[in-house]
């Protein structure tokens, strides 16, 4: 690739920024960790892949993708595997953050079993700042045939540095938001001149965003690479499956999960649940409206709310407050059975007797012997929200993210655990899941799955659940199909993969 004069400019430019940037980057705590790997490339090994993933949902994906590249190149390529001397081809694997690093580890740890005799077939460090000279040198270090970039992981200095030493670039399952579209488009003389070789897009309109950018490359659709892990991220759920379907790993801890929702104690038994999951900031106001009036209008069950964002736990406590709506903080129930479990046992004790002072103390608590109707669980503890999908009692889901213009949140796993689910308007982010889940009543039927354009919608599609509730297990069985459907984007990726090696 000849230097334009242009590239010339802009990466002394992009060089001279990044030297004001660096004394900033140094001093920022996020930053700290893996500095000294971010800034240098003495700790690098020689690597025939190089596979880039920025953070915890791309190194996932990068692990899924690693395990496939084993069992389909190093298992059933002998041809591959004798090009690299009868050694499997190293791998090395990058993240810019420590989640990523962590999952990555986690990968590397079980190499040697995945692996049996073949050791350092991976290599993980992080992935270093884009420094037109540093990443040359990265480049030179690691001497790659191949650059892998799972989704959007588009460096000016990389793409720049592998063109100049004829390294092949291939971004997969590759996506770009309305406004990652917009910026890209505003520097399109740039990335002209930096083209990947290989773009696989999860979805028409992301191909064509990316054909509007990068004319020269080639570019296709490929299904989303989640599609082949989804059904076993699930391995939580608590529910029956139909005896056509074989996915052992969804029901595994099915028992856990039962255990560890357990404490939250109602009268009667079987109280319908609606879950509010991933409810971000900017539709709090029409989420007040939705519990007022899920509650009003069917008053006999729980209501299970998710903020996306743990920050915002506090305002929900005042707000709630003020409504003088109940609540409960989830981290409080475990204690709040405890102390159930010592006064029936104060009761069972004085059952017979009279002791005044404790009959006292039975009738000072008597509020909470059951997590009372009506009441709001505000969850604020992360990391649960597919074991509340998974809770038998589950009836509706509401996804947010939807409301407002934010891109929505994932709205496949509330059906995989047979909740019927409800999301607003905008949900871009998951273009991938496929617009005929809210498009084709085929699929589900009627009362499944629906895209809201109102929070009124919100509210009818909801209460319409609690009042006449969908069959758990038939959902499960068409979103398990529906999931089948989709796979093979990892098998695509592999294919892509021995094409370039």
């Amino acid at each position: 690739m000849k230097n334009s004069t242009i590239i010339f400019l802009f990466l002394n430019l992009y060089r001279f920024l990044w030297w004001l940037a660096l004394p900033i980057l140094k001093k920022n705590a996020r930053l700290h960790e893996g500095l000294k790997e971010r800034t240098s490339s003495d700790h690098l090994k020689k690597a025939d892949i190089w596979i880039q993933g920025a953070s915890a949902g791309e190194s996932n994906l990068t692990v899924q993708l690693v395990e496939k590249l084993h069992s389909e190149i190093i298992i059933k390529e002998p041809i591959i595997n004798n090009r690299y001397s009868n050694q499997p081809p190293k791998i090395l694997l990058t993240s810019t953050t420590a989640q990523g690093i962590s999952i990555l580890s986690r990968l590397k740890m079980q190499s040697n079993i995945l692996l049996s005799k073949q050791k350092n077939f991976i290599n993980i460090t992080w992935f270093p700042f884009d420094i037109p000279d540093l990443m040359e040198r990265v480049i030179c270090k690691v001497k790659p045939a191949l650059i892998v970039l799972i989704e959007t992981e588009l460096w000016p200095s990389l793409l720049f540095a592998a063109k100049k030493y004829g390294v092949k670039v291939i971004v997969v399952n590759g996506r770009l938001s309305k406004k990652s579209h917009r910026n890209y488009m505003l520097t399109r003389w740039l990335w002209n001149k930096l083209q990947p070789d290989t773009i696989l897009a999860i979805s028409d309109r992301d191909a064509q965003k990316f054909r509007d950018i990068f004319p020269a490359s080639y570019i296709d659709v490929m299904p989303n690479m989640k599609f082949d892990s989804i059904l076993y991220d699930s391995e939580k759920l608590n529910l029956t499956l139909p005896s056509d379907i074989k996915i052992l790993p969804i029901i595994n801890k099915a028992s856990q999960t039962i255990k560890r929702f357990s404490f939250i104690n109602v009268s009667p038994a079987n109280t319908p649940i609606s879950i509010l999951a991933s409810v971000r900031r900017e539709e709090e106001d029409d989420v007040i409206v939705i519990i007022d009036q899920i509650i009003k209008k069917f008053p006999r069950q729980l209501i299970c709310l998710f903020p996306r964002h743990q920050h915002r736990i506090d305002f929900w406590k005042k707000t709630l407050t003020k409504k003088e709506q109940k609540w409960i903080l989830r981290s409080d129930l475990e204690q709040f059975r405890n102390k159930n479990i010592e006064l029936n046992k104060l009761f069972t004790a004085t059952n017979n007797k009279d002791n005044n002072t404790a009959k006292e103390v039975l009738k000072n608590n008597s509020q909470i012997e059951g997590v009372s109707l009506g009441t709001v669980i505000l969850w604020d503890i992360f990391g649960e929200l597919k074991d509340a999908y998974a809770i038998s009692t589950s009836t509706v889901a509401f996804v947010g993210g939807s409301l407002k213009p934010l891109g929505g949140h994932n709205f496949i796993e509330p059906l995989i655990a047979g909740v019927p689910t409800v999301t607003g308007p905008f949900t871009d982010d998951f273009a991938w899941v496929g617009e005929e889940l809210f498009n084709n009543c085929k699929i589900f039927g009627d009362n499944i799955i629906k895209r809201a354009e109102s929070r009124d919608e919100v509210i009818n599609f909801m209460v319409n659940s609690l009042t006449s509730t969908p069959n758990k297990s038939d959902i499960i069985n068409k979103s398990i199909k529906y999931i089948e459907k989709k796979q093979g984007g990892t098998s695509i990726v592999c294919n892509t993969i021995k094409h370039y090696i």
